[in-house]
């Protein structure tokens, strides 16, 4: 479903990669209308991913940077993105803060979408209404930031992590078995008021 066209950046230089060519590359971006199909970038061996400019993207598919090597992810603002889906960036090499607040339309967070990286830090976004199952598990979380639209949490959602103290917006309806399991530093989950 890529548009418009994806390019690799290899130092200053940029080379157009007819809609995504299977290479080993340091960098991508992509102006995209639509969605990024399944498997589309999965195994290339990525090191970073910049989604800022890709304004009408509105669905990252299935697998779509599965397994690659990427530290970083850049979504920027992106108005139409209502879903990330499964698998998106699982056994990717993320760290830090990963910042979704920008995504003012994201509603779904699929199973396993950023599953088995090295992310520390996350701020979702108000619109978001449902995290998949083990979506965030196997990362070294310190600390989720909820917005106020969240209403799930799937299986072992945030597994596997390193958080301490959880906070909940009052909107959520259901908290899956096993949401905070292995974050054996977990002292309390509070729903807010």
């Amino acid at each position: 479903h890529l548009k418009k066209s994806c390019y690799r950046n290899v130092g200053d230089e940029i080379y157009d990669l007819k809609p995504f060519d299977y290479v080993n590359t340091e960098y991508a971006y992509c102006n995209i209308i639509g969605s990024i199909s399944p498997y589309k970038v999965d195994s290339i061996e990525l090191e970073s991913i910049d989604l800022s400019k890709a304004h009408y993207l509105e669905e990252i598919g299935d697998l779509a940077f599965y397994q690659n090597d990427a530290t970083s992810i850049e979504f920027g603002h992106i108005e139409n993105l209502r879903k990330i889906g499964n698998s998106v960036l699982e056994n990717n090499s993320i760290e830090g803060l990963l910042d979704l607040s920008k995504l003012p339309n994201l509603t779904h967070i699929g199973s396993a979408a950023f599953n088995n990286g090295h992310i520390e830090d996350v701020i979702l976004p108000d619109s978001l209404v449902e995290i998949g199952p083990d979506a965030f598990s196997y990362n070294s979380l310190r600390s989720v930031t909820f917005g106020e639209g969240l209403k799930k949490t799937g299986v072992a959602a945030f597994s596997w992590n390193e958080l301490a103290k959880v906070t909940l917006p009052s909107t959520v309806t259901e908290i899956s078995d096993e949401s905070f399991y292995g974050n054996w530093n977990l002292v309390s989950v509070n729903l807010e008021d």
